[in-house]
């Protein structure tokens, strides 16, 4: 299982959660840091793991924004479409 995050740091929190009810190993869930509001931290987590995995088998998207005040994505996006229309896709 991969936890995709902004934060490594929350993710390794969730992921220790995770491990606590489940009895996972730490090979078991794996941190891995993703900003969908950049397309360079979307290509570099896409490269990172097709070198550690052959497939995606499974993927359950819970990541978006919504309502936010105006902002740009590091590209230059409005944030809203760049982070749920643009990052995804660039998953």
């Amino acid at each position: 299982m991969y936890l995709a995050c902004r934060s490594v740091a929350r993710g390794n929190a969730a992921a220790a959660d995770i491990k606590n009810v489940t009895g996972a190993g730490d090979d078991k869930v794996l941190v891995r840091e993703l900003n969908l509001a950049s397309l360079a931290s979307i290509r570099a987590f896409a490269k990172k793991f097709k070198s550690e995995e052959g497939k995606l088998h499974l993927l359950v998207n819970n990541a978006g924004t919504m309502m936010n005040p105006l902002s740009s994505t590091e590209d230059g996006f409005e944030m809203q479409v760049g982070v749920n229309h643009l990052g995804l896709k660039q998953c």
